[in-house]
């Protein structure tokens, strides 16, 4: 993206030129007008015309509570240079900056790298090329926005106090959508005591557990709060009694969810999550 030349006859009445074409999928960033300022700021003069000469291409797309900018110029006779950035959303107008000085290194090495220029008022915007044929603007494509629906995978370990007579561990899984800051997850469980345990009438017993929830999310950055609906069936036994069954009962609990996603990448994350569950049956 930074390329530099020398120029040693370079006249300050030269200017370069470059169409723009910009899209953002997020009200928190920077809009068209202002990410042309910010690079005239940098270069002392307005370089984006409908007739210019290079090719500037900016989009920033927001993800969640991340955003992913890419900027690519194109000038005449050169290979495309790409900048590709992210962070998270709360910081998409300092991204917006540094995209923004790398498109005026990339226009006009050497004027943006005599430094920053304070803010031009009010902003003429550069002549166009001399002795060049007017340009036909072909339609500017339309930035991509993603689908603001998600799909989500989660796969945990459990364990639970309080369901059993002892602890009782499992895993589960589940599968949701996310829409923005809120998110709607169906999951299944499995949870069971870790051999038999001893109760007060001397007696060893084993219990299962296996349900089946649905989870309402709200999702503010990384963190995370849900409530919890959920139903299955409770499984009993005595393993040291002739008819060691004690029969299935149904049982459901309602209750909340709250903890923290620690991201590793853009598509997956660790999460730790504690639960309260007050039970029906």
């Amino acid at each position: 993206m930074l390329a530099f030349v020398t120029r040693s006859a370079l006249a300050d009445e030269v200017l370069e030129t470059a169409r723009l074409r910009y899209g953002t999928t997020s009200d928190r960033c920077p809009d068209e007008d202002s990410f042309r300022q910010q690079v005239a700021a940098r270069l002392g003069y307005q370089p984006f015309t409908p007739n210019g000469k290079h090719d500037v291409s900016v989009s920033l797309l927001a993800d969640g509570t991340r955003v992913r900018g890419h900027a690519s110029v194109t000038r005449l006779g050169e290979e495309p240079g790409v900048r590709d950035l992210e962070s998270g959303l709360d910081k998409c107008e300092p991204l917006t900056a540094a995209l923004a000085t790398a498109v005026a290194i990339a226009i006009d090495p050497v004027r943006a790298m005599q430094g920053p220029s304070p803010p031009l008022s009010p902003l003429v915007p550069a002549p166009p090329p001399r002795n060049s044929p007017p340009a036909t603007d072909a339609p500017l494509p339309r930035t991509e926005r993603p689908s603001p629906v998600g799909l989500l995978g989660s796969s945990a370990f459990v364990a639970s106090f309080g369901l059993a007579p002892s602890y009782v561990a499992g895993a589960e899984l589940g599968v949701g959508l996310r829409l923005r800051s809120f998110s709607l997850t169906a999951a299944g469980r499995f949870e069971t005591t870790l051999g038999a345990v001893f109760i007060d009438s001397g007696d060893r017993v084993e219990a299962t557990v296996f349900s089946a929830a649905l989870l309402p999310c709200g999702h503010y950055r990384s963190w995370i709060g849900c409530g919890i609906a959920r139903f299955g069936a409770f499984q009993g036994r005595a393993p040291d009694v002739v008819n060691p069954s004690l029969g299935t009962s149904w049982w459901g609990a309602f209750g909340l969810k709250g903890g923290y996603i620690f991201s590793v990448s853009r598509s997956f994350g660790l999460r730790a999550l504690l639960s309260l569950e007050v039970p029906l049956v």
